[in-house]
This record gives structure tokens, C-alpha cells and sequence, in this order.
């Protein structure tokens, strides 16, 4: 005899209904539904949770909502709720506050790399004949290293070199000089740098140390009106010093990346050294010193921080 779905669906409803007040939930009828397939039910969705039938059929009589039953061999358990009413908001918890991360400690140390031009305030030889003595011109390069002490200020050690010539001629009788100036010098120093913005920085500096010069002259005589037996004669002289030098400055910084910058500098320098010439010959007795130089400074170069 075939089980009609009609009657089945009535039976379930009277046994549910006799049989609800053993129970929480009411139990609901499973209406007809293919085998295999998912489908809701009193507000749940039922899904087989095995993928092909158990070798024996079997098939409930009636369903509480929420609990797995089976029904033509498989097992069906919920899978989500759909009508039910809504769970209360679990209040967001609060999240505590990331911990700050420290800055970076920038380096003390940083490096400029310059190139120099010096412009003489005074003749190089011959004090008592200045309309005769040029002032020698020189241009070099420095590395100064530093290291910050405090906020601002800085300790640095300069290393640098500079070199020039110049010559002149007295045409009457066409004497002529020329000189040829080396300059090393080795300056520690303080600076003090002022920050204008972010990437603007005005810096004031004072170097003292030491200096060496070498100092190196040809003499040329052709007197055009010389006598008999004069002949022309050139008296080449070399003479070094090692003296105290010291300078002041003030210059302006760019900073390009945080660790690269580009400054330029005006600088005041003056040192004691004051190369002698000596005489050359027996008959040359001619003795003189270079006067102590000065010079106007105009540095610029590249600094980098590592």
C-alpha cells in the first residue's frame, strides 16, 4: 500500500501537537522534499551532511527545529538560522592603544666635503716693494668630519689643501717674479647650527690648528741697459713654515634627503707662517720674509650624516 505524503504530513501534525508540551520547541513537519538536498524548516536550513545515502533508509516521524534528524538516508543537521530572532551585539571591545614606537636616534656623525677658493688680503713677498708683490690666490678642497654634542652643537676636525701661483713683470728693466703657494692645514673646531625650517639650517663655526706653507719663487734678471759682460740670471728659492692658522665662518645648510645636504660658507682666515727667502748665492745677500697672510673664503660642498 503506498504511503500517501497528504496523510503523513496530518499525522506528524497531531503527533507534534499531542506531544508539544514534552518538548521546548515544537516540532515541525517535513514537508515533501527531494532526498539529498538542502531545504528550511521552522526557520532553519537543513543540509545533508553525508554525501550519499546510509545503506538503510529510514525517516522521521516528526522534527524538533535546530537538531539533526535523517530522512531517506541521509543525515541532515542545521546549518544557519534565518527567523530567529536576532542575538544580541556582543559590545566591541576595546582595543588598546599601539604602542608608540621610539624614534630614530639619528647619527652623531656626519662628513662635509668642500671646495674652497681664498682670495689674499695682502702681497706674498716683498713688504717693501708692494706695488712689485701679487697676491697669491689659492683654491682647494677640505673634508671636515663632525660629531654632534649636544642639541646644535658640534666637535669637527678639518683636513684640507690649497694651492695658487701668480707672477709679475717690471718691464723697465724686465725683472720678473713668480710664486707658487701650498697651504695644508689640519683645524679642529666647534659649530653651532640653528635650524630655520625643516630643511634650512644656518650654522656659525671657529676652527684653530695648524698650518704648512711652502712658498716657492723664481727671480728673473734681464737688465735691457746692463753693461758688457752682464749676463741674465735666474735665482730659483724654496722655503716651508709650520705656523698657527685659525678661522671663522658662517654658512648656510640644505638639507636634500635627511641624510644629504648641500651648504655653502663664507670663511675668515689668517695664519703666522711667513716663509723666509734666504740668499742664494755668495753675492745674492738679499733676505726677506712673506708677510703673514689673510684670506677672504668662499666654501661649498656637500655634507652627508650617516
Amino acid at each position: 500500500m503506498k504511503h500517501h505524503p497528504t496523510i503523513s504530513a496530518v499525522a506528524l501534525l497531531v503527533a507534534g501537537t499531542l506531544t508539544a508540551g514534552a518538548y521546548p520547541c515544537t516540532p515541525a513537519v517535513v514537508g515533501p522534499v527531494t532526498p539529498g538536498q538542502a531545504f528550511n524548516l521552522a526557520g532553519y536550513t537543513y543540509a545533508p551532511i553525508n554525501t550519499s545515502p546510509a545503506s538503510r533508509s529510514t525517516r522521521s516521524t516528526y522534527v524538533y527545529p535546530g537538531q539533526t534528524f535523517n530522512l531517506a538516508g541521509y543525515t541532515y543537521a542545521p546549518v544557519s538560522p534565518e527567523n530567529l530572532a536576532p542575538t544580541p551585539a556582543t559590545p566591541p571591545q576595546e582595543q588598546p592603544a599601539p604602542t608608540p614606537q621610539p624614534k630614530a636616534t639619528p647619527s652623531p656623525w656626519s662628513v662635509e666635503i668642500a671646495g674652497s677658493a681664498n682670495f689674499a688680503t695682502r702681497p706674498i713677498m716683498r713688504a717693501d716693494w708692494e706695488e712689485l708683490a701679487p697676491k697669491v690666490n689659492t683654491y682647494g678642497a677640505d673634508i671636515t668630519v663632525a660629531r654632534t654634542i649636544t642639541s646644535g652643537l658640534s666637535a669637527n676636525i678639518r683636513f684640507g689643501f690649497a694651492y695658487g701661483s701668480d707672477s709679475l713683470t717690471y718691464s723697465d728693466d724686465g725683472y720678473s717674479e713668480r710664486y707658487k703657494v701650498t697651504d695644508f692645514i689640519l683645524m679642529p673646531g666647534l659649530r653651532y647650527t640653528f635650524g630655520l625650517s625643516e630643511n634650512a639650517h644656518l650654522f656659525l663655526g671657529a676652527n684653530i690648528g695648524i698650518i704648512s706653507r711652502s712658498l716657492k719663487c723664481r727671480e728673473y734678471d734681464n737688465f735691457l741697459g746692463a753693461p758688457e759682460g752682464y749676463y741674465p740670471t735666474t735665482i730659483k728659492w724654496h722655503d716651508s713654515d709650520y705656523a698657527f692658522t685659525y678661522s671663522a665662518e658662517i654658512g648656510l645648510r640644505y638639507n636634500i634627503t635627511p641624510h644629504i645636504g648641500l651648504f655653502a660658507a663664507y670663511q675668515f682666515s689668517g695664519s703666522s707662517a711667513h716663509p723666509k727667502r734666504a740668499p742664494q748665492e755668495e753675492w745674492d745677500d738679499a733676505s726677506y720674509s712673506s708677510p703673514r697672510q689673510y684670506h677672504n673664503t668662499v666654501r661649498c660642498g656637500l655634507s652627508c650624516t650617516f
